[in-house]
């Protein structure tokens, strides 16, 4: 089973935090990682085409590294531990995300109904969009009630590309290859 924390920035200001972060590259593209360099944690994923500084973790020192073996645990069988840092309500949204089956996907509506808040739906987009661990904690699952794949961060495309991936593997894998943390 894979280890999973789900935090208040306050809690992670407490641990005095250090990160190690670097850029490697995926099937997808580079990806911008950050982790702990204490716990070897993922704090960070996503998907980039520049080294970008993660701006989400106040009181957090970086330290540049080597990313390549990290980037490449995230997208195989041997998912590395993760933390996820944010406020209540958006670890309230990122768990309900975590929970999705493989290749699932939801609305917006429905996330927010799954969260007991049916009304808070644009609270809940903005929790989406500001999720700290792309892939891990997958975002890209959430469409429009009105159809299409929607917006994401880094771009319609890739989004639209995630999917079809995890369609196709959903299809063909046996569930260890699926790209998913034990749990």
């Amino acid at each position: 089973m894979k280890n999973i924390d789900f935090i208040t920035h306050q809690e992670w200001q407490q641990q005095s935090p250090r990160c190690y972060e670097g850029i490697g590259k995926s099937q997808w593209g580079f990806v911008n990682v950050s982790w702990d360099t204490a716990t070897t944690r993922l704090c960070h994923i996503g998907f980039t085409n520049e080294r970008v500084g993660v701006t989400f973790l106040p009181k957090t020192s970086f330290e540049p590294a080597d990313a390549q073996g990290m980037v490449d645990s995230i997208f195989s069988s041997n998912v590395p531990d993760f933390v996820a840092i944010g406020t209540p309500f958006q670890l309230a949204v990122w768990q309900a995300l975590y929970a999705l089956p493989w290749g699932a996907t939801i609305s917006y509506s429905a996330l927010a109904a799954s969260i007991e808040k049916p009304r808070a739906v644009r609270a809940v987009a903005s929790a989406v969009a500001s999720n700290p661990l792309s892939w891990l904690i997958p975002c890209h699952r959430v469409l429009p009630k009105s159809g299409g794949v929607g917006n994401y961060h880094w771009g319609s495309s890739l989004k639209g590309t995630l999917l079809a991936y995890e369609q196709t593997i959903t299809k063909t894998a046996p569930p260890a290859v699926r790209l998913r943390p034990d749990r």
